[in-house]
């Protein structure tokens, strides 16, 4: 039964939803999204064939130095560095507005710095293309484009295992295995826009480490919009992910939502790193107090 829920990526190459959907993968060359695998291989970009167990073999360390980025003739990012370590969650917080969204999209390589680099391991990736990142383990889950709301979660998962995996009954198997791990396969055979809010930020972060490569995570406010029940929730499935060593980076507009699974956290402000540190130093810093918290928290 599961044979015919299978995905074609090619046969659904002319739909807009999974165009938006493959360029969370990254598979740009010369500005051209690909989607077909014929042409990953005439590329050189032949998708994994072999079946992987969830751990992440590549830990990395990212590391951004003295990042600067102007558009539209503003300058958005000033000089901003920051670092995370293999098997740590750190905060990357502010006011919306503040930059953290542009941030990403330059670790991931839609933007090109202006001045500074950005490493991984300490090479240097910040003149690399997007889905040069992507194959070497960067994955982003953005805030407001995630799944296919008229597939399941198990359908938009092997969808994704396409671009990795070249045999169907190893994708049906990934997939489930996926699933299983998180506990989420009673979300199987339910429909995308039928989920909670959190069941889809969940499905949508079991996408982003479909590449058995995946090293540094990044996540856009995840927490957004979801009650409190599914944020903490989402906060232990994040921490299961920590387990593998996996570098996760997360933003939010809200500290006191997420700084219980924090190692390490960023303020932002205009553009602008102002302070960091551990959540009991940012608790007590006088410009996190001031430009952010609003408040000194009391132990």
């Amino acid at each position: 039964m599961e044979k015919k829920q299978r995905i074609k990526v090619k046969a659904l190459s002319s739909n807009s939803q999974v165009k938006k959907l493959l360029l969370d993968k990254r598979y740009l060359i010369e500005d051209k999204l690909i989607l077909k695998k014929e042409y990953l291989v005439n590329k050189q970009l032949t998708p994994v064939k072999n079946i992987f167990e969830f751990k992440n073999t590549s830990k990395a360390n990212l590391e951004i130095k003295n990042v600067s980025k102007i558009l539209d003739n503003r300058s958005i990012i000033k000089n901003v560095s920051l670092s995370v370590e293999p098997g740590k969650i750190v905060g990357l917080l502010g006011p919306n507005g503040c930059g953290k969204t542009t941030l990403y999209n330059l670790i991931v390589g839609k933007y090109f710095v202006d001045k500074g680099e950005i490493l991984l391991n300490n090479k240097k990736i910040h003149d690399y293309p997007i889905y040069q990142r992507s194959r070497m383990g960067i994955s982003l889950l953005e805030q407001h484009r995630g799944l296919l709301n008229n597939l399941t979660a198990f359908e938009n998962l092997c969808a994704i295992l396409e671009l990795y995996i070249d045999d169907e009954v190893k994708i049906q198997k990934r997939a489930n295995e996926l699933l299983a791990k998180f506990n989420l396969d009673y979300l199987k055979h339910i429909l995308a826009r039928n989920l909670s809010g959190g069941e889809y930020r969940k499905c949508g972060i079991l996408q982003r480490i479909c590449n058995k490569n995946i090293s540094v995570l990044l996540l856009d406010e995840p927490c957004a919009a979801l009650d409190l029940i599914s944020v903490n929730s989402l906060k232990q499935f994040i921490l299961e992910l920590k387990k593998s060593g996996i570098s996760i980076l997360i933003t939010d507009h809200n500290y006191f939502l997420i700084e219980d699974i924090l190692d390490k956290v960023y303020i932002m402000k205009e553009g602008q790193i102002i302070t960091s540190g551990s959540t009991k130093q940012i608790e007590k810093d006088e410009k996190a107090i001031k430009y952010y918290l609003g408040q000194k928290i009391s132990n």
